[in-house]
């Protein structure tokens, strides 16, 4: 793992959570973290989207990412005008502590004191996870439910240029062009799924589970939630 939180390197670099809760009919209980034809997420603030503890509508989508700011606090993606983090709640890898005598240059921002368990587990600090909880209510349904969670990785989000491309010239024009030409659907990075019987029987659907071994999807009456790792 990094020394920086996941995903790292270039800040433009984002990971999001889908989370879907589907009846057996196909029927779409709950939708949270899609994304839209111009490959952007479905919900996404104006500005940026805060960390969420909790999701209960589904303009809410938990989205791990550098959000940089400049001198006057306002979002920046020109590096050169990047001063301090507005949200920075990439997952920390295992170990990261908020005493180390470097915490200043990798800190954690945007991240509200009252989400405990954001790199902190049973054990103490430096679990390297985050665990969303989901609010479903699901009280009107009496049938199984299917609820799938999903991880993608999106190298460049479409608002990342858009104060480039707001502007136009020779080599602007040539990057929007073979951007555009290119295929932008996010990277798929892990899954899991639950089946939710009526009288509340859980277990996993065979052939749903992949990728990251660690993401766990239990559920107890209408809550759901999620724990996701770096690792």
């Amino acid at each position: 793992m990094p020394a920086i939180g996941s995903p790292s390197g270039y800040p433009s670099r984002r990971a999001f959570v889908e989370f879907v809760v589907l009846t057996l009919e196909g029927y779409t209980v709950f939708k949270s973290g899609r994304v839209n034809s111009d490959y952007e997420v479905e919900g996404h603030d104006a500005g940026y989207e805060p960390h969420h503890d909790m999701i209960n509508a589904p303009d809410q989508v938990q989205i791990y990412e550098l959000v940089m700011g400049d001198v006057n606090g306002n979002v920046t993606t020109v590096l050169e005008r990047a001063k301090d983090p507005i949200k920075d709640n990439r997952l920390t890898p295992i170990g990261f502590s908020t005493t180390h005598p470097s915490y200043d240059t990798t800190r954690i921002a945007g991240v509200p004191g009252t989400d405990t368990d954001f790199n902190h587990n049973s054990i103490g600090e430096g679990s390297g996870s985050d665990v969303v909880h989901y609010h479903v209510p699901v009280t009107s349904f009496t049938g199984d439910l299917r609820a799938f969670a999903r991880i993608y990785y999106q190298p460049v989000p479409p608002g990342w240029n858009a104060e480039m491309f707001s502007q136009s010239g020779t080599q602007i024009d040539a990057f929007r062009d073979m951007l555009e030409a290119s295929d932008r659907s996010p990277t798929l990075v892990a899954s899991d799924s639950l089946l939710v019987g009526p009288v509340g029987f859980e277990g996993h659907a065979r052939g749903t589970r992949s990728g990251l071994p660690r993401t766990r999807l239990p559920t107890v009456g209408s809550w759901s939630r999620a724990i996701y790792h770096s690792t």
